[in-house]
């Protein structure tokens, strides 16, 4: 490893490395499953953008979108897809970037 100590001497180095830290982090998964209510053996059918805050899943077949507050909600019980239209729209956007590069 290396050390992140020249971060934190160097205030021009400091603000790059907090700027890194500070842009909104996110994971991408795509499953599928062989059981469930949609299976699907030959191709992915479940695709999931995560932020620390967010969780947006699309459900490839029957075309469903499900999304989450996860620091309000841990445990996925309130769909927020219709309420939450703006942070839906971007999360999607995102995925759809995501998928196409």
């Amino acid at each position: 490893g290396e050390s992140l100590s020249p971060f934190f001497s160097n205030p021009s180095l400091s603000s790059r490395f907090q700027s890194f830290f500070s842009r909104e982090r996110m994971a991408f998964s795509e499953t599928g499953g062989l059981y469930g209510p949609w299976p699907s053996p030959g191709a992915p059918n479940v695709r999931c953008v995560r932020t620390k805050e967010w969780k947006l899943i699309h459900n490839v077949s029957p075309d469903t979108w499900e999304l989450y507050n996860m620091n309000r909600d841990p445990d996925e019980k309130t769909n927020l897809v219709f309420e939450e239209k703006r942070v839906f729209n971007r999360l999607k956007n995102k995925m759809h970037k995501i998928l196409s590069d």
